[in-house]
C-alpha cells in the first residue's frame, strides 16, 4: 500500500480582522478548506489581548506573534 503525507499551509493576509463579520467570514472560509493543517493569518493587527476573538470550533492551536 501507499502511503501520501503531506503538509497542508495556508497562509492569508486578512488586512485586519477587528470586524466581527469580517472574522466569521475568513473562519467559514478557512473550515471550507479541511485539507489545511497550518493556517497563518498576517496582518490581523490584533494585540496579545484580543487572541480571544479568534477561538473558533475546529482550531486547536492559536499563536499569535
Amino acid at each position: 500500500a501507499q502511503v501520501c503525507h503531506y503538509l497542508s499551509i495556508i497562509t492569508l493576509n486578512v488586512s485586519g480582522l477587528n470586524s466581527p463579520i469580517k472574522r466569521h467570514g475568513v473562519a467559514k472560509w478557512i473550515l471550507k478548506k479541511q485539507d489545511q493543517m497550518i493556517c497563518c493569518l498576517k496582518e490581523t493587527y490584533f494585540t496579545y489581548k484580543d487572541i480571544y476573538k479568534l477561538k473558533v470550533n475546529g482550531w486547536k492551536i492559536i499563536i499569535n506573534i
